[in-house]
């Protein structure tokens, strides 16, 4: 891995392997976060479904 730091100490990943990590890495975030949510709210949905099934 390779660290290309200018004279404002923010050091930049020129690895591409890295690079493509972080990139992963947030994508990651970005859509785990979003399934989260939906996981959650069919979560609930297929609860609340499957009560009033059972008490209907």
């Amino acid at each position: 891995m390779m660290w290309v730091c200018p004279g404002v100490k923010l050091c930049w990943i020129t690895d591409a392997s890295a690079r493509d990590d972080w990139l992963v890495t947030q994508r990651f975030l970005r859509w785990g976060i979003l399934g989260v949510l939906y996981g959650v709210q069919y979560l609930l949905l297929g609860t609340i479904q499957a009560e009033i099934g059972a008490g209907g």
